[in-house]
């Protein structure tokens, strides 16, 4: 936000330790209170009514089939709530895509981390539900498709 003067940010998270730490770095950086609001929310729940230009979202997304695959001290410094998403960790992914038409403006993005397994499920959602969308997958730094890019047509 220090390098968009003009940005401003609602903050969304379910977790009041988050939201702690959200405040502490918006102080730590001087951040204006009138540049932004934080909501503990679980997604859009109490900002049910607002469209944005950009919608970036960490959803939690680890099929609880994988739980071996993660890092222990992953499990052990984060809550599983933050981690796990269902059996095939689509749950807040299938939750937010099926929320998102009513909470982006015209032209506007939504960024999404994922896990790169996950890939061909979240396409085939967009390809049968999002017909005024574009859309894409970027690669994270070990080259492995990590980020969903969704834009709004209208």
């Amino acid at each position: 936000m220090k390098a968009t003067k003009k940005a401003f940010v609602d903050f969304v998270d379910i977790d009041k330790e988050a939201i702690k730490q959200i405040r502490i770095n918006l102080a730590k950086n001087r951040i204006s209170l009138k540049r932004y609001r934080v909501y503990c929310s679980d997604m859009f729940s109490l900002i049910q009514n607002k469209k944005y230009d950009f919608i970036l979202a960490n959803p939690p997304y680890v099929a609880l089939e994988r739980i071996k695959e993660v890092d222990k001290e992953v499990l052990k410094n984060e809550p599983r709530y933050a981690l796990f998403a269902g059996e095939d960790g689509l749950l807040f992914i299938k939750k937010l895509l099926n929320e998102i038409d009513k909470h982006l403006k015209c032209f506007g993005y939504l960024f999404m981390e994922l896990d790169p397994l996950q890939r061909s499920k979240v396409e085939k959602i967009l390809r049968i539900k999002f017909h005024n969308y574009r859309y894409g997958f970027e690669k994270d730094q070990y080259k492995r498709e990590r980020f969903l890019i969704l834009q709004k047509l209208c």
